[in-house]
């Protein structure tokens, strides 16, 4: 025994079939139709609201990363900068201290 996808009640003969879902009469089946379409364009809204925030989440992500890579460019120069002086200094002969 089939059940009315809008109203629920049961179908014993007869019924109007749209796809899997039964629905007892005309009526029945414009205004289950009609919540279907007005339930996927919420779904469609609903996604469309998800790609949305997925989209400025990944815009932020990819700022951060950014300002990361310049950081450690920036750093990376130091440290060579560092390394370079340090390299210098170790080459570098001391003057002999006076004699005394």
């Amino acid at each position: 025994m089939a059940v009315c996808a809008f109203c629920n009640t049961r179908i014993v003969f007869g019924g109007r079939r749209v796809g899997e879902q039964v629905f007892c009469n005309a009526h029945c089946l414009l205004n289950g139709r009609a919540q279907m379409v007005v339930t996927d364009q919420a779904s469609v809204v609903d996604l469309r609201e998800a790609v949305r925030e997925l989209r400025d989440a990944l815009l932020v992500l990819a700022e951060e990363v950014e300002q990361q890579q310049t950081t450690i460019g920036e750093t990376a120069e130091r440290l060579d900068f560092a390394e370079r002086a340090l390299a210098q200094i170790r080459n570098a002969t001391l003057p002999e201290p006076p004699a005394s």
